[in-house]
């Protein structure tokens, strides 16, 4: 059972342990890069990841998820690096948890690599 409440954050909704979180359109992932906060937290995550946080990398087909996903393990720094050279670039869904808790989720979209001549 979820309450929607509007506040002056937007649209939230809470569980039914109480926690509220950010109610967004259905099927609609949020981008990453086109929030600072989000982009923020990404490259804090990316780059100085606790032993606990798993990564998972899944590829978008018209904005669902792909499943399985294509990268599951411990955040790393070059992740965008991987995703361009050995994935070919794309639109990617990002999620980090620590245990129960999701640090982050959302869209990325990557260009794929330069051909050299």
């Amino acid at each position: 059972m979820r309450d929607t409440v509007a506040s002056a954050q937007g649209t939230q909704a809470r569980n039914r342990k109480g926690h509220r979180h950010k109610v967004t359109k259905k099927g609609r992932i949020r981008s990453i890069f086109g929030n600072d906060r989000l982009d923020e937290m990404l490259e804090q995550l990316l780059n100085a990841p606790s032993p606990n946080d798993r990564l998972y990398v899944y590829r978008l087909h018209q904005g669902k998820p792909v499943r399985p996903a294509m990268i599951i393990g411990s955040p790393f720094s070059d992740l965008m690096e991987v995703l361009r050279d050995q994935y070919g670039g794309g639109e990617f869904q990002v999620m980090i948890r620590r245990g129960e808790t999701m640090l982050l989720s959302g869209a990325i979209a990557i260009h794929p690599p330069l051909k050299l001549r």
